[in-house]
């Protein structure tokens, strides 16, 4: 059998998987990349501390999310509409 679908689930997983390092840690992160090493701006500790507290709210998010999907993949399955009404067994 099948899981049962649920898009609303998974595009608001992959928003939350993709969407917080897009809109938040990728700006810093290419800001960070396009300095001078030898001459890094004025603010720059401000920066890193910035992207080190996206990544400490990211972090638990993320694992949080893991654990969810882990014990999700410990459900039983459940039937879905889809599903053939009778089992055909291999002989």
């Amino acid at each position: 059998m099948k899981r049962a679908a649920n898009p609303e689930r998974d595009i608001a997983s992959a928003s939350t998987d993709a969407g917080i390092p897009l809109v938040l840690n990728v700006p810093i992160n290419n800001a960070i990349l396009s300095w001078d090493p030898a001459a890094p701006p004025a603010d720059w500790a401000q920066a890193r501390d910035e992207r080190d507290r996206l990544n400490a709210i990211r972090t638990p998010i993320s694992v949080l999310a893991f654990v969810l999907y882990l014990a999700a993949l410990t459900q039983p399955l459940r039937a879905t509409a889809t599903a053939p009404a009778t089992v055909r067994r291999a002989a």
